[in-house]
């Protein structure tokens, strides 16, 4: 961090003794997540305690000659995909931990599972299909020849790899939060179906401590931000909705329990729905944990086989 962008950013931090402790704390992000372990590099955790004042810069001043961090690899635990870093400046030393991230990670579905034909003459609007379960959900619809479009509100360029390979699905930009969703019906195409795969990040909550303020904002977009959806599609022009539920809202799980409240409330709006709207048919599946971007581990975790998870929720609407 140059000195003068730093006190532009953060005056009090510009200032020793802050400055350093700033400085190193920015060369320590970039260290684990560009050189050790590198790219979706995970910090666990760190140490640094200052050296002693003969360390410091000859002149008996306490800026040092030198801001250079120096490190080496003291373990590599395979087990855990985790690394261990010696750290030492001028300033501090100390020691940090860091997992290998996995990165994003690519749906791989089987089509053969799906039948010919077994989805045609059907149009889904599927919210939130650009990449994970969507991405999976419109694969699978595409090759079962129904017509779809799908729906990224930040992932554009994952949206186009996705339907550069398909040959029924087209994409869309789309917001829940803010929905405008005429310019996703363009033209006189409105859908028969909806599936609705919008979420914010999952596991963020703490274990023993459930927060009304998370809560709030999961139900936001699993309940509230679906419920203003389906009104403005009309039940009474849909014949089917795919709304994917989670274990997590039958089970108390360590750091899920404002997620899986919410989901349990998704549920229950979806009862309701179908208690409006006898003609509509509503899935929605309490899925195991399947392999997402949001619930890939550094650990090891049995995974539910996606493909047979969603055709079967896709099926039972067609039952």
């Amino acid at each position: 961090i140059e000195p003068s962008g730093l006190a532009e950013l953060f005056p009090r931090l510009a200032t020793e003794p802050h400055r350093m402790l700033a400085t190193t704390l920015a060369t320590l992000t970039r260290l684990i997540g560009m050189h050790v372990p590198g790219r979706h590099g995970l910090f666990s955790s760190f140490e640094l305690a200052a050296e002693s004042a003969d360390a410091r810069a000859p002149d008996g001043t306490t800026e040092p000659t030198t801001e250079r961090l120096e490190y080496r690899v003291t373990q590599a635990d395979q087990r855990f995909s985790q690394v261990s870093l010696a750290l030492s400046s001028p300033v501090y030393h100390g020691s940090a931990r860091a997992f290998v991230g996995a990165g994003p990670i690519e749906q791989i579905v089987d089509t053969d599972a799906v039948r010919p034909h077994e989805f045609e003459g059907a149009r889904w609007l599927v919210i939130g299909g650009s990449r994970g379960l969507g991405a999976a959900l419109t694969t699978l619809l595409d090759g079962g020849g129904a017509e779809v479009r799908c729906t990224y509100h930040q992932g554009k360029a994952d949206a186009t790899r996705l339907v550069e390979n398909l040959s029924r699905t087209q994409a869309f930009h789309f917001d829940v939060l803010a929905p405008h969703i005429d310019g996703v019906l363009t033209g006189d195409w409105t859908p028969t179906h909806l599936a609705y795969f919008a979420t914010p990040p999952i596991f963020v909550g703490a274990g023993g401590v459930f927060s009304d303020h998370l809560y709030q904002g999961f139900r936001t977009f699993y309940v509230d931000a679906f419920a203003r959806l389906v009104e403005a599609l009309n039940p009474r022009r849909l014949t089917g909705i795919l709304w994917p539920s989670s274990e997590a809202a039958g089970h108390r799980v360590a750091g899920l329990a404002e997620y899986g409240r919410a989901k349990a409330d998704g549920e229950a709006y979806c009862t309701r729905l179908g208690q409006l709207f006898p003609h509509l048919t509503i899935a929605a599946p309490r899925l195991p944990r399947l392999l997402t971007d949001q619930s890939t581990s550094v650990v090891p975790v049995d995974f539910g086989d996606t493909t047979a998870e969603l055709l079967g929720a896709l099926r039972s609407l067609a039952a």
